[in-house]
């Protein structure tokens, strides 16, 4: 009697955890209407088009050399990534630069917001101030570098560094909410080519940022975070085909995502199958450790967001999955903070960030 009593007590207590994320879907899909059932035009996208799984170096690499600098793109592409991840901002006097967080204290010598300086202030800050490596970790002997402080590392308009990389794929993420970010990216990139147009995918939080990317021009856009959420509760549910055969929607081409946020999965091999059936990619962030790239890859990822390209281009090397094709003999050494600094949290994909 006792054993029939637990069983029923185990079958109440996951009914009554299943309410709650029932609730929370629905008001997922009522509060996001205007998200989800918005169909777009099929943007032209050239890395998107790569049959193989791609290597994206997130922020130039940035475990390699200073971040979102010309030096770490640089070398990223020396080691052999397919795309360049960066970050855009706006400055006070509505510049975009390339820059991911939203002041300036953890990366440079200076401190305040991004958004409260003009271009020319910005300019004045070195942008590799803080990058470090730290020699003989753990023990008497350990000594702090700071092997960029001084070099001339400043920051980039998006306009320099699209005609400095003017034949890499770029993955650009908008890091601001607002909708000039957008407007400008637009303006910029239509200014150029549409070779531009094709080279680049535009990622962003924040859906309005997306919805105008996706109305007013032909890039690529990958899911913002309610088409994550909304993608993370179809597939918890195996309502994902379902959804999007039968149902008008916003149709990312290819959804950037951790591999778990707030407890919920992203990375199981039904869930990337299920973008597959449907024609979308999957590429996921930050991965750093070869075990890891190797077993998203075995499931099926279409792309590895990480720090650590010479890590990836070694693995992706050992799969057969791309030639190794290392332009430069320098060995460039790991960064490996010193001072550590909190750096920005990524954003998740669900209601509780």
């Amino acid at each position: 009697r006792d054993k029939v009593r637990c069983s029923n007590c185990t079958m109440i207590t996951r009914k009554i955890w299943i309410v709650p994320l029932l609730f929370a879907s629905i008001a997922f899909f009522v509060t996001n209407f205007d998200v989800l059932f918005q169909r777009h035009k099929h943007e032209p996208c050239s890395f998107l088009q790569i049959e193989r799984p791609i290597i994206l170096a997130h922020r130039g690499s940035r475990h390699l050399a200073p971040e979102n600098t010309e030096h770490a793109f640089q070398v990223a592409l020396e080691f052999g990534t397919d795309v360049i991840e960066t970050d855009v901002r706006l400055t006070k006097d509505d510049r975009l630069i390339i820059f991911h967080d939203e002041t300036v204290d953890r990366t440079t010598d200076g401190v305040g917001r991004v958004r409260d300086k003009t271009l020319e202030e910005l300019r004045k800050l070195d942008v590799a101030h803080r990058y470090n490596i730290t020699t003989d970790h753990g023990s008497s002997n350990a000594t702090v570098h700071f092997p960029e402080r001084g070099k001339g590392h400043r920051v980039m308009t998006l306009e320099e560094f699209l005609d400095k990389f003017p034949d890499a794929m770029i993955n650009l993420e908008i890091k601001d909410s607002y909708i000039e970010s957008a407007i400008e990216v637009v303006k910029i990139v239509k200014e150029r080519n549409l070779k531009d147009e094709q080279r680049l995918i535009v990622a962003s939080k924040f859906c309005p940022i997306v919805q105008h990317i996706r109305s007013h021009s032909d890039i690529c856009t990958s899911a913002c975070e309610r088409e994550c959420f909304g993608f993370a509760m179809l597939t918890l549910f195996r309502l994902y085909d379902f959804w999007h055969n039968m149902i008008f929607r916003s149709d990312p081409k290819v959804y950037q995502i951790p591999t778990s946020a707030s407890g919920i999965r992203l990375s199981s091999q039904h869930q990337i199958e299920a973008l597959h059936r449907t024609g979308q990619k999957v590429h996921y962030w930050i991965i750093n450790e070869p075990n890891e790239m190797k077993e998203l890859l075995r499931r099926g990822a279409d792309g590895i967001i990480t720090d650590r390209v010479d890590i990836a281009v070694q693995v992706f090397d050992e799969l057969n999955l791309k030639p190794r094709s290392i332009k430069s003999e320098h060995r460039w050494s790991h960064y490996n903070p010193a001072i550590p600094i909190p750096e920005e949290g990524h954003l998740c994909a669900t209601f509780w960030c």
